[in-house]
């Protein structure tokens, strides 16, 4: 199982893809340096660990996936900076606290797709 490398940073992306590519262990922290990234899609993964709060400064963000993860923890409020977001797809079993999920129902949000996945893939 590979892991995103933290020299995709420096890369200028409108879009990040890396879905069903059987990647894991945690979402680099540098994520947040892709400022151009209009759609980042992380779904179908084994991503584990906490959801990193710099997501939150992909202010350019449009589409958002990181259903069928293995999160933990609580989904990061730095998530209500994204006002571009129109989609956002977040299916987890494992996120512990649904309070946070309040932040992203906005206006802007067209199409919200968050709870609780009943099986893994």
């Amino acid at each position: 199982m590979g892991q995103i490398p933290h020299e995709f940073s420096k890369l200028s992306l409108a879009t990040f893809n890396v879905g069903g590519n059987n990647l894991g262990g945690p979402i680099i922290t540098e994520i947040g340096e892709m400022s151009h990234l209009e759609i980042l899609r992380l779904n179908d993964n084994h991503f584990s660990g906490a959801i990193p709060s710099e997501i939150g400064q992909l202010v350019h963000l449009n589409e958002l996936h990181m259903n069928n993860n293995d999160f933990v923890g609580v989904l990061p409020s730095e998530i209500s900076n994204l006002l571009s977001l129109g989609r956002f797809c977040m299916l987890s079993r494992t996120l512990s606290d649904s309070k946070h999920l309040t932040y992203v129902k906005t206006p802007c949000h067209r199409h919200v797709g968050i709870g609780e996945q009943s099986s893994r893939r």
